[in-house]
């Protein structure tokens, strides 16, 4: 008959997924951070396509002397959009992938599952997006997408990227943060009346 593992050895096991823990959310923190980031710049990207885009437009309104270099500003201003969304698009790929790996590592903790349902159908149209911009098409490989108001248009595949878009994406980010906070505290308490519980 095989022995049981001492008290000691369970105290290890969870000290080391602790550790895995904090290390996919130090991840996590940066997949985050670059996810806000490409927050500000869509929105100045779209602000910017909509200036040029104006009745009002021309090569003068954004600084170019020629016309030449409005059309080149404007080729620059729709690969940005494109590089924006499609940044975006992976990071919360990242983050979702990083929620699965946590959610199976504290498995005992349900927040993790209820947060992922609670915002699945957002990041489930986001991801199909993101595989539709990575598709390759030899018919239109310079293609970077066009705008029309805050509808994002890439191969006939349309997205709104307006602020619902900042503001779900924003509310996902704030979700995991606070629900890992709470994890973390329990986390810690269960920890401390183990240790309590078995000295070493």
């Amino acid at each position: 008959m095989s022995e049981l593992a001492p008290a000691g050895a369970s105290v290890s096991r969870r000290r080391g997924s602790n550790n895995e823990a904090d290390a996919i959310m130090a991840m996590m923190t940066k997949a985050i951070d670059v996810s806000r980031l490409q927050l500000r710049r869509l929105r100045k990207d779209v602000e910017r396509y909509h200036h040029l885009t104006s009745a009002d437009s021309g090569p003068s309104s954004v600084g170019a002397t020629t016309e030449g270099e409005f059309l080149a500003s404007s080729a620059e201003t729709r690969t940005a959009l494109y590089a924006d969304l499609h940044m975006l698009f992976m990071k919360l790929h990242e983050a979702d992938q990083l929620l699965f790996r946590l959610n199976h590592l504290v498995s005992q903790e349900p927040e993790l599952a209820r947060l992922r349902n609670k915002h699945r159908a957002l990041i489930r149209r986001c991801d199909d997006y993101r595989r539709h911009l990575e598709r390759v098409d030899e018919d239109h490989l310079s293609d970077t997408g066009n705008l029309n108001e805050n509808t994002y248009s890439f191969h006939g595949k349309k997205f709104d990227i307006g602020p619902d878009l900042e503001k779900n994406v924003e509310d996902l980010l704030k979700d995991v943060v606070s629900s890992w906070a709470r994890i973390r505290d329990r986390q810690r308490k269960i920890r401390y009346l183990i240790t309590k519980s078995h000295p070493t």
